[in-house]
């Protein structure tokens, strides 16, 4: 398995109308064989947390606008993955799998911060999962982690003024699926930049879903 370390997901800003940044899909080279086989999905973990940067810059953790922005990527998901007849399933976590969840989370977050890295093969795991894909009765585990940078009108005056160069509003999702094996079979990580970037409307967070889950790789008949 690859080595892999914990780091934050880099926001960039970008001083443009809003857009949807370029995919940044990877699979792993037998992902043709096996993403076919996966016609369940638990989504196991939604670690989306959005901030409020205020005009002197200090960005505040929203947890009412996490929520919402979690429950707007979870409804665009399981749609997205249903247009792709893929069932994906929203699951609570019994308190005996807690510390197992936990960690697996802890390692989902961190191949989001590594799988950039240049060079770096597209190879990781996240160790045994087969007795949790049984629990749920799926083929596959679905990892999400957002965060999201919205800014105060003084913040983007103040930032213009100070240095001519406008501050937006941005946010960047990473998607993971974990097969059976325990390996992650394909990632995508793609945001928003610009004043439709905040993922607690509905329409912002299924445009955004909707363009990463079409960067899956197609079934062949």
């Amino acid at each position: 398995m690859a080595r892999i370390a914990i780091v934050p997901i880099a926001l960039g800003l970008l001083a443009a109308c809003t857009e949807t940044t370029a995919s940044a899909a990877r699979v792993r080279a037998d992902a043709a064989a096996r993403l076919p086989k996966i016609r369940s999905a638990a989504l196991l973990s939604l670690d989306v947390k959005e901030y409020l940067v205020s005009a002197g810059g200090v960005a505040e953790f929203k947890e009412d606008w996490s929520a919402a922005a979690r429950e707007a990527i979870g409804s665009a998901l399981i749609a997205e993955f249903k247009a792709r007849n893929i069932e994906l399933r929203r699951v609570e976590v019994a308190p005996e799998t807690a510390e197992e969840v936990d960690d697996l989370r802890a390692l989902s977050q961190a191949v989001t911060a590594s799988v950039g890295f240049p060079g770096a093969p597209f190879e990781y795991s996240l160790g045994p999962v087969a007795p949790l894909l049984d629990r749920y009765g799926v083929d596959a585990l679905v990892f999400v982690v957002g965060r999201g940078r919205l800014t105060t009108y003084g913040r983007r005056f103040l930032a213009g003024f100070s240095t001519g160069a406008s501050e937006v509003d941005a946010t960047q999702v990473a998607l993971i699926i974990v097969d059976r094996s325990g390996d992650v079979v394909w990632y995508n990580t793609r945001g928003l930049r610009g004043g439709d970037a905040d993922l607690r409307g509905g329409g912002s967070a299924a445009g955004l879903m909707r363009a990463m889950v079409e960067d899956l790789p197609a079934h062949k008949p």
